[in-house]
């Protein structure tokens, strides 16, 4: 997932249709993923915060990419 965001040549919106894709398939491989999140969100509140700040950044060039079409008006 990583390499498809840093990629340059890819489009953000081929990106986020690809992330998104992505999420969706892991939702549907995995249903219960959600609910486990949200219980350790619950009880163990600073793994959860941990786990999202070390693990699940986005690549800069791809927040980037992001900002860029926000101040063109292409998404909002």
């Amino acid at each position: 997932m990583r390499e498809m965001l840093e990629n340059p040549n890819l489009s953000i919106f081929d990106k986020i249709k690809h992330f998104v894709t992505n999420h969706i398939n892991l939702e549907i491989e995995n249903p219960y993923i959600p609910a486990f999140l949200m219980n350790e969100a619950h009880q163990n509140p600073e793994f959860v915060e941990k786990f999202i700040i070390t693990k699940m950044q986005l690549p800069q060039q791809f927040i980037m990419q992001i900002q860029e079409a926000i101040n063109l008006g292409q998404i909002k």
